[in-house]
């Protein structure tokens, strides 16, 4: 195993910086989560026997679950999002905050269980990073 100094290292991890490769592992980061944001509100709280309750269930509500990321100058937002997209589906919103009808939310759960594993996946992606500028593999 090679060993390198405190100041190598310190070089090295303000390259990775400076080059925008932690930052990078950061929105990679973010962007798995969003994934999987997406996944489990549609296979959790759209799909199955849950989606009976919204009422009748055409799969349009599922297919417009949508995340983005949105970098600003001290961080990263991820946006889970459902209703938009080619459908339409002007629903989305009644279902999730309940105007009008009970509140049946299927984009805060989702988003709730993919976050907790937000601190696995950020760890991994940063480690590799680290790891690759550091030149251990």
């Amino acid at each position: 195993m090679a060993t390198i100094t405190l100041e190598q290292f310190n070089d090295r991890l303000s390259d990775m910086v400076r080059t925008g490769e932690l930052g990078q592992a950061l929105h990679r980061a973010t962007a798995e989560v969003g994934i999987l944001a997406v996944e489990f509100t549609q296979r959790d709280y759209l799909r199955g026997p849950r989606p009976e309750r919204l009422g009748r269930v055409t799969g349009a509500l599922s297919r417009s679950i949508r995340f983005k990321t949105r970098t600003t100058k001290s961080a990263i937002f991820m946006s889970l999002t459902g209703g938009g997209g080619p459908e339409g589906v002007d629903y989305a919103r009644k279902h999730e905050l309940g105007e009008g009808i009970r509140a049946r939310p299927f984009l805060r759960p989702g988003r709730d269980d993919a976050v907790k594993h937000a601190p696995r996946i950020f760890t991994a992606e940063l480690g590799e990073s680290i790891r690759r500028g550091l030149g251990v593999t």
